[in-house]
Order: structure tokens, then C-alpha cells, then sequence
């Protein structure tokens, strides 16, 4: 249920977001999306999870999704600054 949430949240955003911008000239916006997919071992209540363990390896599968952002811009697999607004979906 709150994985339905939150990605439904993360939808209307990104959709505000793209309403906002989508149609101005001028405009260069990428906006990457790194969705948090290492949740294999999470207990049901995740979202009031906030154990140092938890928070550790919430940080450690972020700080690793960064870097594929990172990896992706140095290797020009993905391109930002393309004129427009742009989404990007962070490929793992």
C-alpha cells in the first residue's frame, strides 16, 4: 500500500512539474528519477522505519543510484541540458 502511495505521489510531481514547464521556451530542465528499488528485506510499516540500520542502507542504495546518475552523465549515456523540459529515468 505505501509503495502505491508514494509512487502515485511521485507521478503527480512529476506531472506538475512537466505542466509547468513542458511548454516554455527557453528552457532547459532534466529531471532525473531515481526510483528506490532495493526494498527486498523492508518490514510493512517502511515508512515509519527509521532504525540506524534502515537509514543506513536507505542512504548506501541512494549514494549507489547517484553514482549510476553520475557514471550515466561522464559517459554520456544520459544527456541533460537538452533543451526542454526532460524526464530521465535512471536505468539499473
Amino acid at each position: 500500500m505505501q509503495d502505491l502511495i508514494f509512487a502515485a505521489q511521485s507521478r503527480r510531481s512529476i506531472d506538475r512539474w512537466k505542466a509547468a514547464y513542458t511548454k516554455r521556451e527557453g528552457i532547459t530542465l532534466s529531471l532525473v528519477r531515481l526510483a528506490y528499488t532495493e526494498q527486498d528485506e523492508e518490514v510493512a510499516g517502511k515508512a515509519l522505519d527509521f532504525s540506524a540500520p534502515t537509514v543506513e542502507q536507505r542512504w548506501s542504495a541512494g549514494y549507489r543510484a547517484g553514482m549510476l546518475a553520475v557514471k550515466g552523465v561522464q559517459t554520456e549515456t544520459m544527456l541533460i541540458g537538452v533543451p526542454g523540459f526532460n524526464v530521465i529515468e535512471l536505468e539499473r
